[in-house]
């Protein structure tokens, strides 16, 4: 889609296919805005109203045929709800889209608060998006040639930052949408060098050999099962002057993960490709740093590995070492996520950074806990939690803090080995035991973890969400290191 501001407010000189009309929930009446268009319409709009069959509830769109007055040939009243969030926005500009995509729109216009541009923009754009690249002769409307203005603003700032967060999500989502046969580590520090090269980030790639002198036991050990070389992924990006503050986001890079020797069931093995979302996230941010241009200096990392069950895979009951020393106890295969972090973790709190904030699809027991749209927060201390979650606020994404509480540590330690991989107790909360082996391995920096397994995938299409992969993180980051 292609978008332009229109100062001005509706008139009929706004000749359009489509012309859309987001109305936050009335106390009584038609809104201001829309009496011009109403009036238009010889009172259309307020018998609507009247009647009760439109009332600008969250969710809730009528398409009404105009006959080409008001400018356009279709009227969209869109509901966004009492006091609508950025999110709200978003999913009522995806459905609008949708509508677009289904009337083979080519010029529309968009009536809403300006305050909301941003997030119309991005719902607009990504309620687009599709991952069909492996559909044969899939015929879709092609909506990059549509033009879309946006009536009664100028705020082109707004509609640039929504373009990119949307890029930044839509790049996310091809990540994790695709196969586990193309997205390997190899693609992935493949991919990162070309945005690298795009966004003048400056990169650096570690082989096995590499992580190998660095120590990288826990993080090699994973990648021991799988023929496909594991590669080390860290992008920068370095600001025109004297950076405000230095931040790392560290994604979690199970390109594919079928829990090793404690192999997971075919039900819960299918989706795995899902388990580098956090990698997908930082590197979808990646993919639009340079033109956002921070004021801090930001280091994306991700340690990109397969865990399969090759003759040479890691075993339960296996001690290894990490790069700070530390011994770990394998006690579940299937914890890998946590191993590969550690000595990500440690890497990145060699470097010098303010802050590490790393996000992961880490646990079951977060999903269990805060069900399918909310991704659990970690933090110490917990002033960098604040910053995360007031981030996240802006961006429509919600995050719920946890508790990092050392009560449950002693569940962790191993007689043989400094800690285990996973709690040796029944009944403790496995995403507090999880944050809490990470928390070993940052040294110095403030730090905070985001546990997002469940909000990563949806099962339907909704809004500006399509059933696979939604980009969750990516706004939340992007507010984070431009706030």
């Amino acid at each position: 889609m292609r978008f332009a501001c229109s100062p001005s407010p509706w008139s009929e000189a706004v000749q359009v296919d489509l012309l859309a009309c987001f109305v936050s929930q009335p106390s009584d009446g038609v809104p201001a805005e829309l009496l011009p268009i109403d009036q238009a319409l010889d009172g259309l709009i307020s018998s609507l109203f009247e009647s009760g069959d439109f009332r600008g509830e969250a969710g809730e769109q009528l398409v009404t045929w105009t006959g080409g007055r008001a400018g356009a040939p279709r009227l969209v009243l869109m509901g966004v709800g009492e006091n609508p969030d950025p999110e709200a926005w978003r999913l009522a500009a995806g459905q609008v889209a949708r509508l677009i995509e289904r009337y083979r729109v080519r010029g529309a216009a968009v009536l809403a608060s300006p305050k909301a541009t941003r997030n119309v923009v991005e719902g607009l754009a990504l309620g687009v998006y599709r991952f069909d690249r492996y559909l044969k002769d899939e015929e879709q409307f092609d909506s990059s040639e549509t033009s879309v203005q946006l009536l009664g603003g100028d705020d082109v700032e707004a509609v640039r930052r929504g373009e990119l967060v949307a890029e930044g999500i839509a790049a996310a989502r091809d990540l994790v949408n695709g196969p586990g046969e193309l997205v390997t580590p190899s693609f992935l520090a493949n991919w990162a060098q070309e945005v690298a090269e795009h966004e003048s980030l400056d990169v650096k790639i570690l082989d096995a050999n590499a992580c190998r002198e660095r120590g990288m036991g826990a993080f090699l050990s994973v990648a021991q099962g799988t023929n496909e070389a594991p590669r080390f992924i860290h992008l920068t990006y370095r600001p025109a002057g004297k950076p405000r503050r230095k931040i790392a986001l560290v994604g979690k890079g199970v390109t594919f993960d079928s829990g090793g020797l404690d192999i997971k069931s075919a039900s819960n093995m299918l989706l795995m490709k899902k388990d580098m979302s956090g990698a997908a996230t930082v590197l979808g941010v990646a993919k639009v740093l340079g033109r956002l241009a921070p004021d801090s200096e930001v280091h994306v990392i991700t340690a990109a590995t397969e865990n399969l069950l090759g003759p040479e895979a890691y075993k339960p009951g296996d001690i290894v070492r990490a790069s700070n020393g530390l011994t770990i106890e394998v006690l579940n295969t299937d914890a890998e996520g946590r191993m590969t972090l550690a000595d990500a973790l440690v890497y990145t709190s060699q470097l010098g950074v303010d802050a590490i904030v790393d996000l992961a699809t880490l646990t079951g027991a977060c999903k269990m806990a805060l069900g399918d749209r909310i991704a659990g927060l970690f933090s110490d201390p917990d002033e960098l939690g604040d910053e995360v979650r007031d981030a996240a606020v802006r961006a429509g994404e919600k995050v719920w803090r946890l508790p990092l509480d050392e009560v449950y540590w002693d569940r962790m330690k191993s007689p043989i080995a400094d800690m285990g991989n996973i709690a040796r107790s029944p009944g403790t909360p496995g995403a507090t035991t999880a944050a809490l082996f990470l928390k070993r391995f940052v040294h110095g920096p403030a730090w905070a973890h985001l546990d997002m397994s469940a909000p990563v995938w949806t099962e339907r299409d909704e809004g500006h969400l399509r059933k696979g992969a939604t980009g969750f993180g990516v706004a939340t980051l992007i507010e984070l290191i431009t706030a």
